[in-house]
């Protein structure tokens, strides 16, 4: 950003002395005035500009540093220690005490009481009663039909089966050349006549008895049960409770309470004072001196073009 700035000055000063010629020239620059248009023309010089240049330095610097160390410390404390003590203490117990204690207690007892009283009773009587029913008689009529009948009439027939026999074959050995025979199975076609059944169909007229139903009324009796009602009297024991007042005894168990002297031994807790030692950190600072590098900026002149 410096270069920048300074290259821009450089350019603004170059610029300034062609400025006048430009524009016709001007009464108060130079302390006269020119008529004339001054002829334009470049001339070298040389200009000297500065940079900033950064350096480093080692510098002593003095910094806290925290150090941590271990310290012991003494310290007491109340510890609570179980102590057993014998104590004598009065206990009451209960015992069971069996007893015969007499009481009153209500029965019922039975009293049967023959009474008389009126039944009815219900007798089965039979009688005959006379009823109509229908009945279906049958009735047998002839009558002609047609009806067709198959007949078997035989045919002969004659038809070729094969059949095979043992027969003596001449055969050729390849190998010799010689013919020797040999029992072989010949099959060979044999006419043979066989009697087929042919069913042919008559028709004739036979007569069949045709049976049909028709109703008639008829009269019969019939057994009826009827129930009848009889009233008699009968003599009937009638069972009644009367309370009776009895006395008993029974056995009771009561409680009675025994006191009696035990020893216990009691836990108690004892405070006792003792003393520890306890461990920790503590922190410090120490001041140390240390190099630190630093950098900085030294403006120096440029070298002359």
């Amino acid at each position: 950003m410096l270069k920048r700035v300074l290259v821009a000055a450089l350019v603004g000063v170059l610029a300034l002395p062609a400025a006048p010629a430009l524009a016709g020239g001007h009464p108060w620059f130079h302390g006269h005035a020119t008529k004339e248009a001054c002829p334009i023309g470049w001339t070298e010089k040389t200009v000297t500009a500065y940079r900033v240049e950064c350096k480093t330095r080692v510098v002593p610097v003095t910094a806290n540093r925290v150090v941590q160390k271990v310290v012991e410390e003494p310290y007491q404390y109340t510890e609570l220690v179980p102590v057993t003590v014998a104590e004598k203490r009065a206990v009451t117990t209960y015992q069971c005490v069996t007893k015969q204690v007499p009481f009153t207690y209500t029965v019922q007892v039975p009293v049967v009481v023959p009474e008389k009283r009126i039944a009815t009773t219900y007798q089965c009587v039979a009688r005959e009663v006379p009823f109509t029913y229908s009945v279906k008689v049958p009735v047998v009529i002839p009558e002609k039909r047609t009806i067709t009948t198959f007949v078997s009439v035989p045919e002969e027939i004659c038809k070729q089966v094969e059949v095979r026999k043992l027969a003596w074959v001449s055969i050729e050995d390849p190998c010799t050349g010689c013919s020797k025979k040999k029992l072989k199975h010949v099959s060979y076609s044999k006419p043979v006549k066989t009697v087929v059944w042919h069913k042919v169909p008559q028709t004739k007229e036979v007569i069949v008895n045709v049976c049909s139903y028709r109703f008639e009324e008829r009269t019969g009796t019939k057994l009826v049960h009827e129930k009848v009602a009889r009233a008699q009297e009968i003599t009937v024991n009638v069972c009644s409770y009367k309370p009776e007042e009895r006395t008993g005894s029974r056995t009771v168990v009561e409680k009675v309470p025994v006191t009696q002297e035990i020893t216990v031994h009691v836990a108690k807790c004892q405070a006792v004072q003792r003393t520890g030692t306890v461990r920790r950190i503590v922190c410090e600072t120490v001041p140390e001196t240390i190099d630190v590098t630093q950098s900085y900026r030294n403006p120096c002149r440029l070298r002359p073009r």
